[in-house]
């Protein structure tokens, strides 16, 4: 126990070494917002993201879980929200802080609603949820400055370990999803901040990232219940791995995680209850048995579609992926603890969601349900690389630069076109409805036939709207041109910084 806790304490001096990690994680960060700000979408994409944010509106200006109107997207109005309250949550403090504008502007905090309308235009792009939509942004940025910390941890050299953040930050289905308006980024930050605190309680000895993991999974499980299954897997893993200190520490590492996700269970227990009056109530009413078709056709297609389907495949929406493997192998060789772990997280992901009846996530782009899994098969990729020596490198950074370069491109088929249309042009033009068999359809994937957007309407960027004057609003087309520019600067400045930082390491 002495040599561990000692061995913690040394780990947390500071140092050129943790300096350069601090300043680096700032760049990584700076970068990532940045860039997500330049291709803001600037609206919402689902009544999932309505449902979350209209919900947090109600509670910080209403102090209340009901809606008043009730929202009205489709046939029948909601009283309250279905989903899980993690996403709510996040938006209270963007709402506190802006609260002074809601004051200022009174109407920025009602609801829209027309009962004539089923779909009203004002739920899917309003100024209230423009303010708020920098949450996403800063969601998956911290979830690249966490993957940078994490490939740290894995004994990554500073150059990869950087990579790896930017190739998740840029080049995956995340620089996507930070415009859209779904919760899982926020799963995604949940996940990997819990597996950054259990490797770093395993490499120090200390209890105190722990803690924090324990935090972190208790609002994962908030943001999505499904994480339960995988709260199961990581504490067991604590446990098995406490058992080399001794024999109390197992129970009370274990605990800690268990503590989180107990207190979250109870949490979102009690808020089903005051809700529906029902506290095993999932999405207004329906059992968590109905998300299960029980069948093993049904999980073979699920299985299949979420890694090489064309509409929503894993392998086409994130090239990299196809290293996961191999880097999971990488990593059982080399740091056995580190491999069982995310080993097991992606696979219980991929069996829990091949296991939904809506596997592919409804209307939405790639891969959705696996985005919180994709912190974890980037290291993975980056472990692969860094095993290479002699020969093998110079192929591994060519395979390794390569997919990731395909990575960002893929990313852009998801950042200029809102892919609402393509799949309404999918249902309407073609006639393919919203079923498995439909995801395994090449015409069917924005990868094949959604590159460029709908007839009439405008590239998918917030800015390209307001230069362009579709958006009514003064100064539109000055302020269009004028704040691309200076996000583009910070991107560049904070690059040509992360590169500074890295030779000024090469020298040391």
């Amino acid at each position: 126990m002495g040599s561990s806790e000692d061995h913690g304490r040394n780990s947390r001096r500071s140092g050129p070494g943790s300096d350069r990690d601090t300043r680096l994680t700032f760049l990584i960060g700076l970068a990532a917002f940045a860039y997500y700000l330049l291709i803001l979408g600037g609206h919402q994409y689902s009544i999932d993201g309505i449902a979350m944010f209209q919900s947090a509106k109600a509670l910080v200006f209403r102090h209340s879980w009901r809606f008043d109107p009730p929202l009205l997207w489709g046939r029948v109005p909601s009283d309250v929200s279905g989903w899980p309250p993690g996403m709510t949550f996040a938006y209270v403090p963007l709402l506190v802080v802006l609260y002074p504008v809601f004051v200022w502007f009174p109407d920025l905090r009602a609801m829209p609603y027309d009962a004539s309308l089923a779909q009203n235009p004002a739920l899917y792009s309003n100024a209230a949820y423009l303010l708020c939509s920098v949450l996403n942004p800063l969601l998956t940025a911290g979830t690249a400055c966490l993957v940078f910390h994490a490939g740290r941890l894995l004994g990554l050299r500073r150059e990869l370990a950087v990579l790896a953040a930017l190739v998740y930050g840029f080049g995956s289905p995340a620089a996507a999803y930070a415009r859209y308006d779904y919760a899982q980024p926020l799963a995604a930050l949940t996940l990997t901040a819990t597996v950054w605190g259990v490797l770093r309680a395993d490499r120090t000895g200390s209890r105190r990232p722990l803690v924090w993991a324990g935090i972190a999974l208790g609002y994962g499980l908030l943001t999505r219940i499904e994480f339960v299954v995988l709260a199961v897997w990581i504490i067991g893993w604590v446990y098995l791995r406490s058992r080399r200190r001794s024999a109390q520490e197992p129970w009370l590492h274990a605990g800690i995680l268990a503590g989180g996700m107990a207190l979250a269970i109870l949490v979102h227990v009690l808020i089903n209850w005051v809700k529906f009056g029902d506290p095993t109530a999932f999405r207004g009413g329906r059992r968590i048995a109905a998300l299960f078709p029980g069948s093993p056709s049904g999980f073979a297609q699920g299985l299949a579609g979420l890694l090489v389907s064309p509409a929503h495949g894993l392998l086409f929406f994130f090239p990299l992926a196809w290293l996961a493997l191999p880097g999971l192998r990488t990593l059982a060789r080399h740091r056995t603890a580190a491999g069982s772990l995310f080993g097991g997280v992606i696979a219980i992901s991929l069996v829990l969601y091949a296991s939904f009846h809506f596997w592919w996530g409804g209307w939405c782009w790639g891969p959705r349900y696996l985005l919180p899994i994709l912190p974890l098969v980037t290291l993975a990729a980056a472990a692969w690389l860094s095993s290479a020596t002699g020969t093998t490198l110079a192929a591994r950074r060519a395979v390794f630069l390569l997919l990731a370069a395909l990575g960002l491109v893929v990313s852009w088929n998801g950042i200029l076109t809102d892919f609402i249309f393509h799949l309404g042009w999918i249902q309407q033009s073609l006639g393919l409805p919203d079923t498995w068999a439909t995801q395994f359809r090449p015409v069917a994937s924005p990868l094949i036939t959604g590159w460029l957007p709908q007839s009439g309407r405008p590239i998918d960027i917030f800015w390209v709207k307001l230069a362009s004057g579709r958006l009514p609003m003064p100064g539109a087309r000055w302020i269009g041109a004028l704040i691309p520019m200076i996000l583009l600067g910070g991107i560049v400045w904070a690059g040509r910084r992360i590169v500074e930082e890295l030779r000024a390491g090469d020298r040391l």
